[in-house]
């Protein structure tokens, strides 16, 4: 336990130890944000894979709440690129439905770069997607026991 006044969040005395936080401008840190998303679930993964965690019933929770958060971060990522690209809206939706989030992009991607190929690997895309969303529609199912009404 940490005892009363010692600090959980800050810098070490080794700076090697220590993030850097807040150097990017917020467009850049989209990308930071779903890479380290990303790399933690990897690492965790691989770690099973390796025998050297366990046990997967407990790990599947934050595996999969970190792949989910991947995604959801990335979408809103290319909402913003595609934007500034498109000369559209880089507004980015504060909600956590990825299908939705989807459909904002897939447009956009197409208009930027379309070919018969694309579609097929943005058709594979939307078919993950909807599989994450059947699993845990609002973010909640792989964070929490239970829903916002209690139920399982």
């Amino acid at each position: 336990m940490p005892k009363k006044g010692a600090r959980l969040l800050g810098g070490a005395n080794d700076w090697k130890q220590n993030a850097r936080l807040g150097y990017l401008d917020i467009e850049m840190c989209w990308d930071a944000y779903a890479e380290g998303f990303k790399t933690a679930a990897d690492q965790l993964v691989q770690d099973l894979l390796d025998n050297r965690v366990w046990p997967i019933d407990v790990l599947l929770y934050p595996v999969a709440f970190l792949y989910r958060q991947y995604l959801e971060l990335r979408l809103k990522e290319l909402i913003v690129v595609s934007g500034r690209l498109l000369g559209l809206s880089r507004e980015v939706p504060i909600h956590h439905d990825l299908m939705s989030l989807w459909k904002d992009v897939r447009p956009r991607l197409e208009q930027i770069w379309f070919s018969r190929s694309n579609k097929m690997d943005n058709d594979a895309i939307e078919d993950g997607l909807h599989q994450f969303c059947d699993a845990d529609p609002g973010s909640y199912s792989f964070r929490y026991p239970v829903d916002r009404h209690g139920n399982p």
